[in-house]
């Protein structure tokens, strides 16, 4: 029995070897494991985010002012505004989780001002824009060429624009329905006619509230007549009709500015960057510039630990009026003439700036220091050197005097700048560990090195 098992047992393990020896001659070798998929059209990432090089391109060239002068610069340029693209990103980011985006206060501030930019907007492009065009063709057709500043300053200051804007408030009001509701602001304000003072009843509404003005799908009240008429110092003597008449066409410029995000790509962007500056500014406040700003202890601590980052200005003495020549050096104080050596000049010029001293030996000529004055100046050498303006001038310091340590108290202000700074680059780091950011500025390199198409144009105006 014994031996029969053995027997059978050994059988079957023969046949369990051959299975599966066949198996593994039979099967295919294993692939080599697959390489990650790694995507170069992207420059950057934050968690889920990411940052395509097109996408880079377009900011950066929007923000140098179109695509021609973005490829002249070169990979580190590009580099630079990467990280400074994606560190403003992160604080929006952490804005929004920290929910600052819903502060209702905010969101008000942010909606006065895009009504105040949508109404200057509005004004540039209906009121100025034609009449700018019209005086540059004037001053082309005369050969001259004037700045656009010089080009808006002088269309302001034109006779005919005040009316150029009446016209354009009247094709406005044209343009959108507007209903006043006489009966009930006559209710409201408790008259009978129209013409009455505004002064004796815009004060104070004698009965409840009502809806007397309607702009397109916007119905405003009583009130609102009300406070628009207190804010208004040139309708204090005004009737009450001509103040609904300029309450309301005040209403169909704010209807218009308010379209003006739906219908203006551009002014859309802008409106949406500066909504992304409050919100960091806003998180910048609340978390690092207050915080470092209170903490007297840090700063302290910081200025113990850079202490010699503050210190006062040098000082030098008297210059001796004999033996000037190993102290002589020449400088230009405004623009060098075109010697040789004037570049190997311009280095001392910033040191006249950083040298405090009681008199300074100044001679005038090429090295003659026959002829020298000495001028005592107590504040800095920097402002006496714009005595000598377009003149060569020697300048000779006699040795240097030690300064005092500097107290805590008379540079508090700039190292609690310092601090901020320095707390601010810690806030930032911890954003990036946060949001695993990754950049890859070796992908910059192929930035700009194909023609921008007509789309890709349209996308970055020039500013």
């Amino acid at each position: 029995m014994r031996r029969l098992i053995s027997t059978g047992m050994i059988t079957c393990l023969s046949v369990l070897i051959a299975l599966i020896g066949g198996g593994c001659q039979s099967a295919e070798p294993l692939a080599p494991p697959l390489k990650p998929h790694v995507d170069h059209r992207v420059v950057a990432s934050m968690k889920s985010h990411k940052v395509s090089l097109q996408h880079f391109e377009t900011q950066y060239a929007r923000a140098t002012g179109g695509w021609s002068a973005a490829r002249s610069d070169g990979p580190k340029d590009y580099a630079s505004f990467l990280q400074g693209y994606v560190d403003h990103r992160l604080k929006v980011m952490a804005a929004r989780e920290a929910g600052i985006h819903r502060v209702p206060a905010l969101r008000t501030q942010m909606q006065r001002y895009r009504r105040q930019m949508a109404r200057v907007r509005l004004r540039s492009d209906s009121v100025l824009a034609p009449v700018m065009r019209a005086l540059h063709e004037q001053r082309a057709a005369a050969g001259s060429s004037v700045a656009p500043e010089e080009l808006r300053r002088t269309a302001e200051q034109l006779p005919g624009i005040r009316a150029a804007e009446r016209a354009f408030l009247d094709r406005l009001h044209r343009r959108t329905v507007t209903h006043v509701d006489t009966a009930a602001l006559t209710r409201s304000l408790a008259v009978d006619r129209l013409d009455r003072a505004a002064r004796l009843h815009l004060r104070a509404p004698h009965q409840p509230d009502a809806s007397v003005v309607t702009v397109q799908d916007t119905t405003y009240t009583t009130a609102s007549i009300a406070t628009f008429w207190q804010t208004a110092p040139d309708l204090r003597h005004a009737s009450i009709g001509h103040a609904v008449e300029a309450f309301t066409r005040s209403a169909v410029l704010d209807h218009a500015a308010q379209r003006l995000k739906d219908t203006d790509p551009s002014f859309r962007r802008q409106m949406a960057s500066y909504w992304q500056d409050l919100l960091v500014v806003e998180l910048m406040r609340d978390s690092v510039w207050t915080p470092a700003q209170r903490d007297t202890a840090g700063q302290l601590a910081y200025f113990e630990t850079h202490r010699d980052r503050y210190h006062a200005a040098s000082r030098a003495s008297a210059p001796p009026q004999h033996d000037t020549a190993p102290r002589l050096a020449v400088a230009h104080p405004v623009a060098p003439p075109t010697v040789a050596s004037s570049e190997a000049r311009l280095p001392y010029i910033a040191s006249l700036a950083s040298v405090r001293s009681d008199a300074v030996l100044v001679a005038s000529g090429r090295a003659r220091v026959g002829r020298t004055a000495v001028l005592p100046h107590g504040d800095g050498v920097s402002d006496g050197s714009h005595l000598l303006r377009n003149r060569q001038a020697v300048a000779a310091f006699g040795p240097a005097l030690s300064s005092p340590p500097v107290p805590f108290a008379k540079v508090r202000s700039a190292v609690v700048r310092d601090y901020q700074a320095h707390r601010e680059r810690a806030f930032l780091k911890r954003l990036r560990e946060r949001y695993h950011v990754r950049l890859y500025p070796d992908r910059l390199h192929a930035a700009f090195r194909s023609v921008p198409t007509d789309s890709t144009a349209a996308r970055v105006p020039p500013r």
